[in-house]
């Protein structure tokens, strides 16, 4: 099965990180945000149904490459439609998705409009719906080419915006977002099986996240109150069974004892952090050499900080992502194996 992804341009760096974490070799780029996936089926709906940088995607029916017009693309449409057999459900519409600058113009509607009479007069047992159909005929447009896409259904920022820091009873300045928190889980590509930790839980952002995934977590957290805190906020979001929080430093928990690990975290790096008058920077950084086993983080630091890694840590992934004329966060994974 082919995709055809268009990724977020709100987050670029982080969502083509992702898409790389997923599909490693099997990722084709058509566009700065455009690319075509080759992959099994189930792995290609895990992300569909997962990914934080995904704006719109879909399975493939056909593509075209060269520089093209508006003209060229109702022309190709019509002669692959009418030589090919869509598979459309009862009802369906169509949408036009223009990526960026074309450096031509086009007519949203009209070729709306052509693409769904080309399809009613090939399909006789179709109709149109508009506002909910049974599939969709996406057509992405970008400079240098267009794809037609069966389309499917991609996280939305209305289903990050439900679990922002603010609509919990207890958050921080500087609470992690969720949609960060997101590509941060997924870059360190968990099984729903594994056991994940955040060392340094806070009021339990990345908790919420995973256990929104259906993945088990178990967050440490210095503050008594803090973790008081963290639990209320769980007892609010779906999954919250498989998550729990306590409170312990982890420079002191015997960590070591649970294996092969997979890490992900937030560390503290601001004013608002909780790191018992400890330099947050020098706190990590005594965290990672104080993990004896083969482990893997995914973490998010400020892109001053931590700038070297200690033996034996590499990096596997990382992308930087600019927040705002002081701050460009970096994410990472690493792994000491």
């Amino acid at each position: 099965m082919t995709l055809l992804i268009r990724i977020s341009c709100g987050h670029t760096n982080l969502a083509i990180v992702e898409l790389k974490a997923y599909f490693r070799d099997k990722l084709t780029s058509l566009a700065s945000n455009i690319f075509q996936v080759d992959a099994n089926k189930e792995l290609e709906e895990k992300y569909l149904d997962t990914s934080a940088g995904c704006k719109i995607g879909g399975d493939l029916i056909f593509l075209e490459e060269p520089p093209i017009t508006e003209e060229k693309l109702l022309i190709r449409c019509d002669e692959f439609i009418k030589s090919n057999q869509l598979f459309l459900g009862s009802t369906f519409r169509v949408r036009v998705y223009k990526n960026g600058n074309l450096g031509f113009s086009i007519n949203r509607n009209r070729i709306e409009r052509k693409i769904g009479s080309i399809v009613l007069n090939r399909n006789s047992n179709v109709s149109v719906n508009l506002s909910n159909p049974e599939s969709e005929v996406g057509v992405i447009i970008w400079e240098t080419g267009f794809g037609l896409i069966y389309t499917r259904n991609c996280l939305s920022a209305g289903d990050f915006s439900a679990r922002s820091p603010k609509v919990f009873p207890y958050f921080r300045g500087g609470a992690i977002k969720p949609r960060i928190a997101r590509f941060l889980v997924n870059l360190l590509s968990p099984e729903n099986d594994q056991l994940i930790i955040d060392p340094f839980a806070g009021h339990g952002g990345l908790l919420i996240e995973l256990a929104s995934l259906g993945i088990s977590s178990l967050g440490i957290e210095l503050d008594r109150k803090i973790v008081r805190e963290a639990q209320v906020n769980l007892l609010q979001v779906r999954g919250s069974e498989l998550t729990m929080i306590i409170m312990g430093d982890s420079l002191h928990m015997p960590l070591r004892k649970l294996g092969d690990q997979k890490f992900v975290t937030d560390p503290p790096y601001a004013i608002q952090t909780t790191t018992s008058g400890r330099e947050p920077a020098v706190l990590f950084m005594k965290w990672l050499l104080s993990l004896s086993q083969t482990c893997q983080i995914s973490f998010s630091l400020p892109n001053n900080v931590l700038e070297q890694l200690p033996t034996p840590w590499k990096v596997v992934l990382e992308a930087e992502d600019f927040v705002h004329k002081n701050l460009t966060r970096r994410l990472r994974v690493i792994t000491n194996g």
